[in-house]
């Protein structure tokens, strides 16, 4: 899938495009370990 989706390039920049706006930080992993832990 990876091939077929590199092979067509308008598509994969699309997806390069919304990747890029994903927030991978640590302040919204870091808000859901606390409320977790809240929980134990």
């Amino acid at each position: 899938r990876a091939f077929v989706l590199w092979s067509r390039p308008k598509h994969w920049r699309h997806v390069q495009r919304h990747a890029m706006r994903l927030d991978f930080g640590w302040q919204l992993a870091a808000v859901d370990y606390l409320s977790l832990y809240r929980r134990l």
